[in-house]
């Protein structure tokens, strides 16, 4: 092992700082003065660019969260003779490939994998020998000596043995640093009932529900399970292949070992603060994030830290949410933790979750408890509809596995119960009613302009998705498709958040309407939803018919997979927003004629 005590650290392949190794096992880091001069782009929402180096209170959530967790480290520890507490020379060792766009090397030498031999192609046969060596040693240590020594490894955060992969197809091989990993492979959890076939089902399911997620494929290789998921943070308009992301502990500045709320880690309430904060459109993440958290309570999924949200750094709408993963329900094994990672709305057991916790989980992410509600009660209706489409969606060997039957189990039970709760009575809101209520009005009409805008972008991009699909541009093709259909799912979403931000005036207003003074106030919001519900009928017509060939098209054209699964996300988020719209105009219609017969 070498005596180097200084990491250059690579962010898309460009030295951005020096990672210094202290007294005590202890971290600084320190950027480029050219990156800082420059205005680079911070490795971290949590270390922003600046002159001044970050000691080890500052940096270490970061670095320590590229690394490995738990059994899985301290195996890599132990094979590679390196304490587990040394984040320094865990990362000498494995810090050729991390997790986003980060690399490290001895400061002052080549860039890892500057000179990488070819990429080495995996037979069947061969795939199933290094699958076979587990659990005895982490596939990182099996892969350095299947390769004679290898130089070049990765480190890949969580929990979990994996090991990143190159993935041509049906080909799934190993890579010396370029090109980077496009693929990870997860084994069978040792000890964990088909944890393959658990995971690979309710990723499918979360895709199914039109949630963002990680693309993932269970397989056999000599009958030994095996899920292969796409990497998200590869690909991407930069020149090294790959998207930069962190975990929302790393944002949050917190190291890996309180990434649990009860041992000092994030709330959802400050998730839900930096996603405010930072993030470039707040309010669609905001019900991202929720509807992320209602479905990891249906599938029981007790271990949703807050390393198993991540965010975006760079790439289209960043910063934003990525795309969800490791999507597994945990409730269905005996003997695992029967608390949630985190507490909604005050409280982490499920059995005793009530509808006033629904509301004051409202109050954590600053939304309306009616949001929260009726998103809850719409995640349960999805995934009624959904599940059994999920199962036929897997590989015929995986349908019928005995885990698959007790994670649906869980969920229909999980589903009768979050149902009931958010149709509970809610708490008082004790919402005040607004001083000036013309602000609230300028407000609805800034939000109306949106929805207004929403709307002229998904007419133009489902007219240029028509157009695609009747040839007028030559053959049809996935690539010709993804960009209409990428902006409709954008625009559609637009009108969505348009229509949520409505709403939250709207519900400010109409909850103590009545002792508000200037009774016109009611004709004026009648009026913008008269507006707005036009827009809905002349913009939504047809909304139902367009989704189900949606969804039978993308059964039957599997190649068309991903921009059919954009539209449906969009079409989606339009129903939704054409709901709110009607149950809103009700009500506010409401108003004026009280008023009147007063």
């Amino acid at each position: 092992m070498s005596d180097v005590d200084r990491l250059d650290v690579y962010l898309h392949g460009r030295v951005a700082g020096v990672l210094e190794r202290r007294s005590q096992a202890r971290l600084r880091f320190t950027y480029h003065p050219d990156w800082v001069e420059a205005g680079g782009e911070p490795l971290s929402l949590s270390l922003p660019v600046r002159a001044a180096p970050f000691e080890h209170e500052e940096c270490a959530p970061f670095f320590e969260g590229l690394l490995p967790e738990g059994d899985f480290l301290k195996a890599i520890a132990r094979t590679l003779h390196v304490s587990a507490n040394n984040p320094f020379q865990l990362l000498t060792e494995l810090g050729g490939e991390c997790a986003g766009a980060i690399s490290v090397a001895p400061a002052g030498g080549a860039e890892p994998g500057r000179h990488p031999r070819p990429p080495r192609w995996l037979s069947e046969g061969e795939l199933a020998a290094l699958l076979g060596e587990l659990p005895q040693r982490p596939l990182v240590a099996v892969i350095d000596e299947v390769e004679d020594g290898g130089g070049f490894r990765l480190s890949l955060a969580g929990a979990q043995d994996k090991l990143g992969v190159l993935v041509d197809g049906e080909k799934i091989g190993l890579s010396h640093g370029k090109p980077p990993t496009t693929g990870i492979l997860k084994p069978p959890i040792p000890r964990v009932e088909e944890s393959v076939a658990n995971e690979a089902f309710c990723m499918m399911l979360a895709t199914r529900v039109d949630l963002e997620v990680a693309a993932a494929h269970p397989r056999l290789a000599d009958s030994q399970d095996y899920l292969l998921v796409h990497r998200y943070d590869r690909g991407g308009d930069a020149a090294d292949g790959r998207i930069h992301q962190e975990d929302f502990c790393q944002a949050l500045g917190l190291v890996p070992a309180v990434k649990y709320e009860r041992e000092g880690g994030p709330t959802i309430a400050d998730c839900a603060a930096l996603i405010r904060r930072d993030f470039r459109a707040p309010a669609r993440d905001l019900t991202g994030f929720l509807d992320a958290i209602l479905f990891n309570f249906l599938i029981a999924n007790h271990d949703a830290h807050s390393k198993n949200y991540s965010l975006l750094l760079d790439g289209p709408e960043a910063i934003r949410l990525a795309p969800l993963y490791d999507l597994i329900s945990t409730a269905v094994y005996p003997g695992t933790d029967r608390k949630l990672a985190v507490r909604y709305g005050g409280e982490n057991r499920p059995a005793y979750l009530r509808g006033r916790h629904l509301d004051r989980l409202a109050r954590d992410l600053e939304v309306k408890p009616t949001l929260v509600r009726r998103r809850a009660i719409s995640m349960c209706e999805r995934i009624e509809a959904a599940t059994e489409e999920a199962r036929a969606a897997l590989p015929e060997p995986f349908q019928d596995r005995p885990i698959v039957e007790k994670v649906i189990a869980v969920i229909a039970e999980r589903s009768e119960a979050l149902r009931e709760r958010a149709e509970e009575p809610g708490e008082a809101s004790g919402a005040a009613v607004p001083e000036k209520l013309d602000e609230f009005v300028t407000e609805m009409q800034a939000a109306r302009d949106q929805v207004t805008e929403g709307f002229n972008g998904y007419n133009g991009d489902l007219k240029a998705v028509i157009e695609t699909m009747q040839g007028s541009d030559g053959p049809l093709t996935a690539e010709k498709l993804d960009k209409p259909a990428r902006s409709l799912k954008v625009h559609a979403r637009a009108v969505y958040d348009g229509v949520v931000e409505y709403e939250t005036f709207l519900q400010s207003v109409l909850e103590d309407l009545e002792e508000a003074e200037g009774g016109e106030l009611g004709e004026e919001l009648l009026d913008l939803l008269d507006r707005l519900s036009e827009n809905a009928r002349s913009g939504l017509e047809n909304l139902e018919d367009l989704y189900q060939q949606v969804n039978e098209l993308e059964k039957t054209a599997p190649a068309f997979r991903t921009p059919l699964r954009n539209m449906r996300a969009g079409i989606r988020d339009l129903l939704e927003a054409r709901t709110i719209l009607s149950e809103w105009k009700q009500r506010a219609e409401a108003i004026p004629r009280q008023r009147r017969s007063g």
